[in-house]
């Protein structure tokens, strides 16, 4: 009886941390919309245990981005044939006290030899629903890209210093990586000439 009695009361508490652990953690789901055969969107929603207010903001502004990018291939799809427009993501990074997903959107017209590819970030605070900033996460300067965009192309071998001019502004559009790192993206010609393509950029290695 009194072993049966210990093993209960260790059930017991065992049970406290782990719904202590599990409070603070997001659940994800996946939600997926399929439309005029071409189109295929697959995106999260979140649910934050005893903060349904919270969750509802973040599911909010996950939604209005989901609406925007199917407006965006829809549009493509009016002026251009499409064989595909995809839209999906992944969740590289969830902290104490922050949420991230990366976005991936995929088109492919009828007769195009290349699809094109944009990614967008989407991050979250998971105490009060916010959608961060570059600048809630970390300080950069526009001379901080541009460093690490020479550093960046140095690998591969690619001189940008006469294209640098061009970088006036720190990008808004980042995820956090899984150490927690801001990742910006600087997409296929902006800032950038088209042929460097999209650019990831960890901006502090």
């Amino acid at each position: 009886m009194r072993l049966l009695r210990i093993f209960l009361i260790a059930v017991y508490i065992f049970s406290l941390v782990s719904i202590g652990e599990a409070a603070g953690k997001a659940s994800i789901s996946s939600l997926e919309l399929h439309a005029s055969g071409y189109l295929t969107a697959k995106y999260p929603t979140v649910s934050i245990r005893g903060n349904e207010k919270v969750q509802g903001y973040i599911n909010n502004d996950i939604k209005q981005f989901v609406r925007e990018r199917i407006d965006e291939i829809q549009l493509l799809n009016s002026e251009v044939e499409l064989k595909t427009g995809e839209l999906g993501y992944v969740i590289p990074y969830e902290g104490a006290d922050v949420l991230s997903f990366k976005f991936t959107k995929y088109t492919m017209i009828e007769k195009g030899a290349r699809p094109n590819i944009e990614i967008f970030g989407l991050s979250f605070n998971k105490n009060n629903g916010a959608k961060l900033t570059t600048l809630d996460v970390q300080r950069i300067t526009t001379e901080d890209v541009k460093n690490a965009l020479q550093k960046h192309f140095k690998k591969m071998n690619i001189d940008i210093s006469g294209d640098l001019d061009k970088v006036d502004r720190v990008p808004q559009n980042f995820y956090l990586d899984e150490q927690g790192r801001i990742v910006l993206i600087i997409q296929r010609g902006e800032m950038l000439p088209p042929p460097l393509g999209t650019v990831e950029l960890i901006v502090f290695e």
